[in-house]
C-alpha cells in the first residue's frame, strides 16, 4: 500500500499525499462491458509468487493469477485504510466514456472501482482526483472544437465535486499522464494545441467558480528539457 510509505504524523505539515488507484487487478466486468487491453495479463502477472505482495490487499492468489473482486464493502474498507495511513487522495487512473465520444482504453473494471468510491459513505474521509490522458480533453480530429470543449466541461464539472482535491485557493488537482503519441492522434500533432486545451481547463474551470487548476504532467522526462516540455503543455508541475 501506498500508504505505508507515508507517516501520518507529516498530515501537520500539511502535505497533500496522492495514492494512485490502479484497479487493474480487478475481475470486475459489469454486463455489456469490456476489459481494458491490458488487464488480463497484468492479472496473470501478479499471480506469479515474486509480484503478489503487489497486488492489493484484498486479492488472493488462483491457480495462474490473482482473484480481485472489489466490492462496496472492500472499497470502503480501502478508503477507512487510507485515511489511517495519511492517504489524502485517490488519483484515479481514467478510463471513462467522456462527453463528446471520446471512449478511450475504456474499461468497465476499471471504472467500477471510481463508481464504488462515488457511491461509498466513507469518501469523504479521502478525496479524489483525475488521472488521466491528454485524449481525455482533446479530440480527432482536434478542429473538432465542440467535441473537446465538451470533454473538458465534463472533467470541470468532476473537478466541481465536493470531494475533488483541491490545493491552496480552491485549485483542483489534475494529474496528466503524458504519451507523445497522443498528441498525434488527439492534438493534430501540435503541443501547441495540448497547451490550448489545457489554458481552456483553467479557463472554465474558474468560470465555474473554482481555483487555478493544479495541473501535474507525468511522463515528460527530468531536468531541463521536462521544464521546457511543462512550459509548452501548459502545466503546472
Amino acid at each position: 500500500l501506498v500508504s505505508l510509505l507515508w507517516s501520518p504524523a507529516w498530515a501537520l505539515s500539511g502535505l497533500i499525499l496522492s495514492a494512485n488507484y490502479w484497479p487493474a487487478y480487478n475481475d470486475n466486468n459489469p454486463a455489456g462491458g469490456s476489459n481494458y487491453q491490458g488487464q488480463n495479463s497484468e492479472q496473470a502477472a501478479a499471480g506469479k509468487t515474486a509480484w503478489q505482495s503487489r497486488a492489493p490487499w484484498y486479492c488472493t492468489p488462483g491457480p495462474s493469477t490473482m482473484v480481485c473482486h472489489l466490492t462496496q464493502a472492500l472499497m470502503d474498507q480501502d478508503i477507512q485504510m487510507a485515511q489511517a495511513g495519511g492517504v489524502t487522495n485517490f488519483a484515479f487512473y481514467w478510463t471513462g466514456a467522456q462527453a463528446g465520444g471520446v471512449n478511450f482504453q475504456y474499461s468497465a473494471a476499471y471504472q467500477q472501482a471510481w463508481d464504488l468510491y462515488q457511491s461509498s459513505a466513507e469518501n469523504t474521509r479521502v478525496q479524489w482526483t483525475l488521472n488521466l490522458r491528454i485524449p481525455f480533453f482533446g479530440a480527432s480530429p482536434f478542429s473538432d472544437t465542440a467535441q473537446w470543449h465538451a470533454n473538458v466541461d465534463q472533467l470541470v464539472a468532476y473537478m466541481g465535486q465536493s470531494t475533488y482535491q483541491k490545493m491552496g485557493a480552491n485549485r483542483p488537482m489534475l494529474y496528466v499522464f503524458y504519451v507523445a503519441t497522443d498528441v498525434t492522434s488527439w492534438f493534430a500533432g501540435s503541443t501547441a494545441n495540448v497547451k490550448t486545451a489545457t489554458d481552456y481547463i483553467r479557463s472554465q474551470a474558474i468560470v465555474a467558480g473554482l481555483g487555478n487548476p493544479y495541473i501535474v504532467f507525468q511522463g515528460i522526462g527530468a531536468g531541463a528539457t521536462a521544464a521546457t516540455t511543462l512550459t509548452t503543455l501548459g502545466g503546472d508541475a
